[in-house]
């Protein structure tokens, strides 16, 4: 778990999730998933929140059946949201899904060990405006 870009975001490793080119959740990444539910179900502040879930690639070239990163990307991310909605009981209107392909990347994508932080999930813990500037003083 980890603040970044004013939100906090658990952050789930890709090849935890998904074998390589894959959208389809693997046992182990079901079993992660039904952890991080359990915490959110557990906890009624957390359970009233939105989130998203944002799929993530490396810069290699993908050319399978979803066309590029951004596709694989996307159909990732959606297998999570519908993993979460559906399997964890997670209340579907708070969850939204989204595919960055390549385009927001955690390290280099220089090296392997780079390429293997940028290809993760992330659960995204998404802020109220009340939690991310105080419209009052902007208004005056």
């Amino acid at each position: 778990v980890e603040i970044r870009n004013n939100r906090m975001v658990i952050s789930l490793p890709g090849d935890v999730l998904f074998d390589s080119g894959k959208e389809t959740l693997k046992k182990e990444g079901k079993e992660i998933l039904g952890q991080v539910a359990g915490v959110i179900r557990a906890d009624g502040e957390l359970l009233k929140r939105y989130y998203q879930v944002a799929g993530h690639t490396d810069n290699k070239a993908y050319a399978g059946v979803f066309r590029d990163n951004w596709g694989l990307s996307l159909m990732r991310a959606r297998e999570v949201l519908l993993y979460l909605v559906d399997d964890a009981q997670m209340p579907a209107p708070k969850w939204s899904a989204a595919g960055f392909g390549d385009t927001d990347p955690v390290a280099k994508n220089d090296t392997d060990g780079g390429r293997q932080k940028n290809r993760r999930g992330d659960l995204i813990v998404v802020p109220s405006v009340e939690e991310m500037l105080d419209l009052k003083s902007i208004a005056q």
